[in-house]
Protein backbone atom coordinates (compact mmCIF):
# COMPACT_ATOMS: atom_id res chain seq x y z
CA UNK A 1 0.00 0.00 0.00
CA UNK A 2 1.35 3.37 -1.19
CA UNK A 3 2.45 6.44 1.69
CA UNK A 4 -0.61 8.23 0.40
CA UNK A 5 -2.98 5.63 0.64
CA UNK A 6 -1.99 4.85 4.37
CA UNK A 7 -2.41 8.64 5.19
CA UNK A 8 -5.83 8.60 3.73
CA UNK A 9 -6.94 5.70 5.49
CA UNK A 10 -5.93 6.37 8.70
CA UNK A 11 -7.27 9.94 8.30
CA UNK A 12 -11.11 8.00 7.53
CA UNK A 13 -10.50 5.83 10.28
CA UNK A 14 -9.55 8.56 12.26
CA UNK A 15 -12.70 10.67 11.53
CA UNK A 16 -15.14 7.84 12.32
CA UNK A 17 -14.22 7.69 15.86
CA UNK A 18 -14.03 11.36 16.37
CA UNK A 19 -17.92 11.32 15.17
CA UNK A 20 -18.75 8.27 17.25
CA UNK A 21 -17.03 10.04 20.36
CA UNK A 22 -18.58 13.51 19.37
CA UNK A 23 -22.28 11.85 18.82
CA UNK A 24 -22.15 10.40 22.57
CA UNK A 25 -20.72 13.61 24.05
CA UNK A 26 -23.15 16.09 22.51
CA UNK A 27 -26.05 13.65 23.40
CA UNK A 28 -25.15 13.36 26.82
CA UNK A 29 -24.49 17.23 26.92
CA UNK A 30 -28.07 17.81 25.66
CA UNK A 31 -29.77 15.30 27.87
CA UNK A 32 -27.89 17.00 30.58
CA UNK A 33 -28.90 20.30 29.88
CA UNK A 34 -32.83 18.86 29.47
CA UNK A 35 -32.67 17.49 33.11
CA UNK A 36 -31.44 21.15 34.09
CA UNK A 37 -34.42 22.58 32.31
CA UNK A 38 -36.83 20.32 33.77
CA UNK A 39 -35.22 20.89 37.66
CA UNK A 40 -35.72 24.76 37.02
CA UNK A 41 -39.51 24.12 35.75
CA UNK A 42 -39.74 21.57 38.99
CA UNK A 43 -38.21 24.51 41.40
CA UNK A 44 -40.54 27.31 39.88
CA UNK A 45 -43.31 25.59 40.26
CA UNK A 46 -42.53 24.17 43.82
CA UNK A 47 -41.96 27.93 44.89
CA UNK A 48 -44.81 29.00 43.43
CA UNK A 49 -46.94 26.23 45.11
CA UNK A 50 -45.39 26.41 48.23
CA UNK A 51 -44.35 29.84 48.84
CA UNK A 52 -47.14 31.51 47.99
CA UNK A 53 -49.28 30.83 50.96
CA UNK A 54 -46.74 31.80 53.23
CA UNK A 55 -44.10 34.49 51.85
CA UNK A 56 -44.73 35.01 48.13
CA UNK A 57 -41.28 37.36 47.73
CA UNK A 58 -39.02 34.60 49.40
CA UNK A 59 -39.95 32.07 46.86
CA UNK A 60 -39.91 34.33 43.81
CA UNK A 61 -36.14 35.05 45.06
CA UNK A 62 -35.35 31.60 46.10
CA UNK A 63 -36.90 30.22 42.77
CA UNK A 64 -34.94 33.08 40.61
CA UNK A 65 -31.59 32.11 42.46
CA UNK A 66 -31.90 28.54 41.92
CA UNK A 67 -32.65 28.56 38.41
CA UNK A 68 -29.57 31.22 37.85
CA UNK A 69 -27.90 28.53 39.17
CA UNK A 70 -29.26 25.76 37.16
CA UNK A 71 -28.83 27.86 33.90
CA UNK A 72 -25.05 28.20 33.86
CA UNK A 73 -24.49 24.72 33.46
CA UNK A 74 -27.33 24.48 31.00
CA UNK A 75 -25.57 27.35 28.90
CA UNK A 76 -22.41 25.55 29.37
CA UNK A 77 -23.56 22.63 27.89
CA UNK A 78 -25.39 23.95 24.73
CA UNK A 79 -22.40 26.05 23.75
CA UNK A 80 -19.71 23.16 23.52
CA UNK A 81 -22.82 21.30 21.84
CA UNK A 82 -22.93 24.34 19.32
CA UNK A 83 -19.23 24.40 19.24
CA UNK A 84 -19.38 20.62 18.85
CA UNK A 85 -21.56 21.09 15.95
CA UNK A 86 -19.78 23.43 14.71
CA UNK A 87 -16.54 21.99 14.81
CA UNK A 88 -18.23 18.68 13.19
CA UNK A 89 -19.56 20.35 10.06
CA UNK A 90 -16.09 21.89 9.69
CA UNK A 91 -14.67 17.89 10.07
CA UNK A 92 -17.26 16.89 7.70
CA UNK A 93 -16.39 19.47 4.95
CA UNK A 94 -12.47 18.67 5.69
CA UNK A 95 -13.57 15.21 4.58
CA UNK A 96 -15.19 15.89 1.97
CA UNK A 97 -12.48 18.10 0.87
CA UNK A 98 -10.10 15.46 1.81
CA UNK A 99 -12.24 13.11 -0.43
CA UNK A 100 -12.31 15.02 -3.24
CA UNK A 101 -8.26 15.63 -3.55
CA UNK A 102 -7.94 11.74 -3.18
CA UNK A 103 -10.77 11.10 -5.81
CA UNK A 104 -8.42 13.96 -8.22
CA UNK A 105 -5.24 12.29 -6.62
CA UNK A 106 -6.60 9.24 -7.76
CA UNK A 107 -7.63 10.37 -11.47
CA UNK A 108 -4.75 12.02 -11.96
CA UNK A 109 -2.50 8.73 -11.00
CA UNK A 110 -4.79 6.98 -13.40
CA UNK A 111 -4.51 9.51 -16.10
CA UNK A 112 -0.55 8.99 -15.75
CA UNK A 113 -0.63 5.42 -15.77
CA UNK A 114 -2.71 5.37 -18.88
CA UNK A 115 -0.42 8.13 -20.69
CA UNK A 116 2.46 5.48 -19.44
CA UNK A 117 0.89 2.62 -21.03
CA UNK A 118 -0.04 4.74 -24.42
CA UNK A 119 3.58 5.54 -24.58
CA UNK A 120 5.08 2.15 -24.23
CA UNK A 121 2.12 0.88 -27.13
CA UNK A 122 2.86 3.46 -29.39
CA UNK A 123 6.72 2.94 -29.08
CA UNK A 124 6.09 -0.56 -29.57
CA UNK A 125 3.65 0.11 -32.72
CA UNK A 126 6.65 2.55 -34.22
CA UNK A 127 8.87 -1.12 -34.01
CA UNK A 128 6.05 -2.88 -35.47
CA UNK A 129 6.84 -1.68 -39.03
CA UNK A 130 10.57 -3.28 -38.92
CA UNK A 131 9.21 -6.48 -37.52
CA UNK A 132 6.85 -5.92 -40.45
CA UNK A 133 9.07 -5.71 -42.99
CA UNK A 134 10.81 -8.67 -41.93
CA UNK A 135 7.38 -10.59 -41.49
CA UNK A 136 9.02 -13.78 -41.17
CA UNK A 137 10.75 -13.84 -37.80
CA UNK A 138 13.90 -16.44 -38.17
CA UNK A 139 14.50 -17.88 -34.58
CA UNK A 140 16.41 -21.11 -35.80
CA UNK A 141 19.18 -21.86 -38.46
CA UNK A 142 20.21 -25.27 -39.42
CA UNK A 143 23.28 -26.46 -42.09
CA UNK A 144 23.47 -30.34 -42.78
CA UNK A 145 25.18 -32.03 -45.18
CA UNK A 146 25.05 -35.09 -47.11
CA UNK A 147 25.54 -37.95 -49.74
CA UNK A 148 22.80 -38.51 -52.63
CA UNK A 149 23.90 -42.18 -54.03
CA UNK A 150 21.63 -43.29 -57.47
CA UNK A 151 22.36 -46.27 -59.28
CA UNK A 152 19.04 -46.71 -61.54
CA UNK A 153 19.20 -48.67 -65.11
CA UNK A 154 18.24 -46.62 -68.19
CA UNK A 155 16.15 -48.20 -71.06
CA UNK A 156 17.01 -47.59 -74.76
CA UNK A 157 19.78 -50.11 -75.06
CA UNK A 158 22.10 -49.17 -77.14
CA UNK A 159 23.43 -51.00 -80.39
CA UNK A 160 27.14 -51.80 -79.08
CA UNK A 161 28.71 -51.84 -82.82
CA UNK A 162 27.51 -51.69 -86.98
CA UNK A 163 27.34 -55.63 -86.68
CA UNK A 164 24.74 -55.72 -84.27
CA UNK A 165 22.32 -52.32 -85.57
CA UNK A 166 22.35 -54.75 -89.12
CA UNK A 167 21.47 -58.03 -88.11
CA UNK A 168 20.15 -57.08 -84.88
CA UNK A 169 22.00 -59.25 -82.67
CA UNK A 170 22.99 -58.20 -79.14
CA UNK A 171 25.31 -59.57 -76.14
CA UNK A 172 23.68 -59.40 -72.77
CA UNK A 173 23.88 -55.99 -71.45
CA UNK A 174 22.07 -53.46 -69.41
CA UNK A 175 22.94 -49.80 -69.14
CA UNK A 176 22.45 -47.70 -65.70
CA UNK A 177 23.21 -44.44 -64.61
CA UNK A 178 25.48 -44.08 -61.41
CA UNK A 179 25.27 -40.47 -59.64
CA UNK A 180 27.17 -39.50 -56.82
CA UNK A 181 26.23 -36.02 -55.55
CA UNK A 182 27.64 -34.23 -52.48
CA UNK A 183 25.07 -31.82 -51.10
CA UNK A 184 24.47 -28.87 -48.16
CA UNK A 185 21.72 -27.50 -46.99
CA UNK A 186 20.89 -24.64 -45.24
CA UNK A 187 17.38 -24.28 -43.47
CA UNK A 188 15.78 -21.03 -41.64
CA UNK A 189 13.09 -21.21 -39.31
CA UNK A 190 10.75 -19.59 -36.88
CA UNK A 191 7.20 -17.36 -37.13
CA UNK A 192 5.26 -15.23 -39.17
CA UNK A 193 4.13 -12.62 -37.20
CA UNK A 194 1.48 -11.86 -39.08
CA UNK A 195 -0.36 -15.12 -37.70
CA UNK A 196 0.32 -14.29 -33.94
CA UNK A 197 -2.75 -13.05 -32.53
CA UNK A 198 -3.83 -11.45 -29.16
CA UNK A 199 -6.98 -11.28 -26.75
CA UNK A 200 -7.31 -9.26 -23.72
CA UNK A 201 -8.32 -10.96 -20.69
CA UNK A 202 -7.68 -7.89 -17.93
CA UNK A 203 -5.81 -4.84 -17.86
CA UNK A 204 -2.36 -6.66 -16.62
CA UNK A 205 -3.01 -10.20 -18.32
CA UNK A 206 -3.37 -11.20 -22.27
CA UNK A 207 -3.37 -14.48 -24.10
CA UNK A 208 -1.42 -14.61 -26.93
CA UNK A 209 -2.05 -17.28 -30.19
CA UNK A 210 -0.68 -18.41 -33.45
CA UNK A 211 2.37 -19.05 -32.63
CA UNK A 212 3.15 -21.93 -35.59
CA UNK A 213 7.02 -22.19 -36.48
CA UNK A 214 7.52 -22.28 -40.36
CA UNK A 215 10.35 -21.94 -42.84
CA UNK A 216 10.99 -18.30 -43.21
CA UNK A 217 12.99 -19.18 -46.24
CA UNK A 218 13.04 -21.55 -49.00
CA UNK A 219 15.72 -24.07 -47.75
CA UNK A 220 19.07 -24.13 -49.38
CA UNK A 221 20.42 -26.30 -51.24
CA UNK A 222 24.27 -26.22 -52.69
CA UNK A 223 24.71 -29.63 -55.10
CA UNK A 224 28.11 -31.00 -55.94
CA UNK A 225 28.51 -33.57 -58.70
CA UNK A 226 31.17 -36.13 -57.36
CA UNK A 227 30.50 -39.04 -60.07
CA UNK A 228 27.96 -39.15 -63.13
CA UNK A 229 28.34 -41.87 -65.49
CA UNK A 230 26.02 -43.86 -68.01
CA UNK A 231 27.45 -47.24 -67.80
CA UNK A 232 27.32 -49.55 -70.38
CA UNK A 233 27.55 -52.92 -68.60
CA UNK A 234 27.85 -56.44 -70.22
CA UNK A 235 26.62 -59.60 -68.69
CA UNK A 236 28.05 -63.45 -68.89
CA UNK A 237 25.73 -66.20 -68.88
CA UNK A 238 25.13 -66.09 -65.08
CA UNK A 239 23.95 -62.35 -65.44
CA UNK A 240 27.74 -61.14 -63.61
CA UNK A 241 29.18 -57.58 -64.63
CA UNK A 242 31.63 -58.90 -67.44
CA UNK A 243 32.89 -55.69 -68.48
CA UNK A 244 31.93 -52.06 -68.14
CA UNK A 245 32.54 -49.17 -70.68
CA UNK A 246 31.40 -45.69 -69.68
CA UNK A 247 29.87 -43.62 -72.58
CA UNK A 248 31.06 -40.10 -72.89
CA UNK A 249 29.37 -38.83 -75.79
CA UNK A 250 26.85 -36.13 -76.03
CA UNK A 251 23.94 -37.64 -75.79
CA UNK A 252 24.70 -40.00 -72.71
CA UNK A 253 25.73 -36.64 -71.05
CA UNK A 254 22.68 -35.25 -71.95
CA UNK A 255 20.80 -38.18 -70.07
CA UNK A 256 23.12 -37.96 -66.84
CA UNK A 257 22.48 -34.41 -66.63
CA UNK A 258 18.80 -34.76 -66.72
CA UNK A 259 18.97 -37.50 -63.91
CA UNK A 260 21.04 -36.07 -61.85
CA UNK A 261 18.82 -33.07 -61.84
CA UNK A 262 15.59 -34.83 -61.24
CA UNK A 263 17.46 -36.64 -58.02
CA UNK A 264 18.27 -32.76 -56.94
CA UNK A 265 14.67 -31.64 -57.73
CA UNK A 266 13.46 -35.44 -55.62
CA UNK A 267 16.08 -34.66 -52.70
CA UNK A 268 14.84 -30.84 -51.94
CA UNK A 269 10.78 -31.74 -52.31
CA UNK A 270 11.58 -34.85 -50.09
CA UNK A 271 12.87 -32.78 -47.33
CA UNK A 272 10.15 -29.56 -47.58
CA UNK A 273 7.36 -32.74 -47.49
CA UNK A 274 8.89 -34.96 -45.36
CA UNK A 275 10.53 -32.53 -42.26
CA UNK A 276 7.71 -30.80 -39.84
CA UNK A 277 7.76 -27.97 -37.84
CA UNK A 278 5.07 -28.25 -36.15
CA UNK A 279 6.33 -29.58 -33.02
CA UNK A 280 9.80 -27.66 -32.88
CA UNK A 281 9.70 -26.81 -29.45
CA UNK A 282 12.64 -24.88 -29.79
CA UNK A 283 10.90 -22.01 -32.51
CA UNK A 284 8.29 -22.01 -30.24
CA UNK A 285 9.65 -21.32 -27.14
CA UNK A 286 12.31 -18.33 -28.56
CA UNK A 287 8.95 -17.13 -30.63
CA UNK A 288 7.27 -16.67 -26.89
CA UNK A 289 10.75 -15.75 -25.23
CA UNK A 290 10.81 -12.72 -28.10
CA UNK A 291 7.00 -11.79 -28.56
CA UNK A 292 7.72 -11.68 -23.74
CA UNK A 293 10.26 -9.12 -24.21
CA UNK A 294 8.18 -6.84 -26.92
CA UNK A 295 4.65 -7.00 -24.57
CA UNK A 296 6.51 -7.41 -21.04
CA UNK A 297 6.24 -3.37 -20.81
CA UNK A 298 2.81 -3.10 -21.38
CA UNK A 299 1.17 -5.94 -19.28
CA UNK A 300 2.20 -7.87 -16.42
CA UNK A 301 1.13 -11.88 -17.23
CA UNK A 302 1.45 -13.06 -20.87
CA UNK A 303 -0.13 -16.37 -21.11
CA UNK A 304 0.73 -18.58 -24.48
CA UNK A 305 -1.97 -20.97 -26.39
CA UNK A 306 -0.27 -23.99 -26.49
CA UNK A 307 -2.18 -25.06 -29.00
CA UNK A 308 -1.51 -23.40 -32.12
CA UNK A 309 -3.89 -24.20 -34.04
CA UNK A 310 -6.62 -22.60 -31.45
CA UNK A 311 -6.80 -19.25 -31.82
CA UNK A 312 -7.89 -17.31 -28.60
CA UNK A 313 -11.31 -15.78 -28.67
CA UNK A 314 -11.70 -11.89 -29.03
CA UNK A 315 -8.57 -11.94 -30.02
CA UNK A 316 -7.09 -9.32 -33.15
CA UNK A 317 -3.22 -9.79 -34.80
CA UNK A 318 -0.80 -8.47 -33.14
CA UNK A 319 -0.71 -4.98 -34.85
CA UNK A 320 -4.38 -4.71 -35.47
CA UNK A 321 -4.30 -5.20 -31.08
CA UNK A 322 -2.26 -2.67 -30.95
CA UNK A 323 -3.78 0.20 -32.61
CA UNK A 324 -7.18 -0.68 -30.84
CA UNK A 325 -5.47 -0.50 -27.24
CA UNK A 326 -3.93 2.90 -28.27
CA UNK A 327 -7.59 3.97 -29.06
CA UNK A 328 -8.90 2.49 -26.35
CA UNK A 329 -6.62 4.60 -23.75
CA UNK A 330 -6.75 7.77 -25.68
CA UNK A 331 -10.54 7.71 -25.38
CA UNK A 332 -10.06 6.73 -22.04
CA UNK A 333 -8.02 10.26 -21.46
CA UNK A 334 -10.54 12.15 -23.22
CA UNK A 335 -13.21 11.44 -20.67
CA UNK A 336 -11.21 13.83 -17.96
CA UNK A 337 -9.84 17.74 -18.69
CA UNK A 338 -6.79 16.81 -16.96
CA UNK A 339 -6.74 13.68 -19.44
CA UNK A 340 -7.24 16.00 -22.47
CA UNK A 341 -4.23 18.22 -21.31
CA UNK A 342 -1.93 15.55 -20.74
CA UNK A 343 -2.57 13.82 -24.38
CA UNK A 344 -2.04 17.17 -25.62
CA UNK A 345 1.09 17.73 -24.54
CA UNK A 346 2.28 14.19 -25.20
CA UNK A 347 1.24 14.96 -29.00
CA UNK A 348 3.16 18.14 -28.64
CA UNK A 349 6.25 16.55 -26.86
CA UNK A 350 6.00 14.00 -30.33
CA UNK A 351 5.54 16.71 -32.62
CA UNK A 352 2.02 15.05 -33.48
CA UNK A 353 -0.77 17.08 -34.83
Amino acid sequence: MSEGKKTSFAFRIKSIFTGIADFFINHFRILSSVGYAICIVVIVFVSITFFSRKDSTFGILFSTALSCLLTIPITLNMSQVLKARAKSEENKKDRQLKIQQDEIEKLKSQNEMTLRKLQLIEDTKFNMPVYQDVAKLTLKEITRSGTIVKKEEVADVKPRNYYEKIFGVSERHKDEILSVINYEMNVKSGIDLQNIRVSKISDDTILVGGITPQYTADPQFNFTDVIGELRHISLDHNGREKHINIEKDFDSETKISQKQNQYKSDAEEEFKTGYSLGEDREIIKAAQNFIHIMLAPLYKNIEFETDAQIIPRNSLPLLSYLQNESMNYKEELFKTKEGTELLAKYHLLNGDN
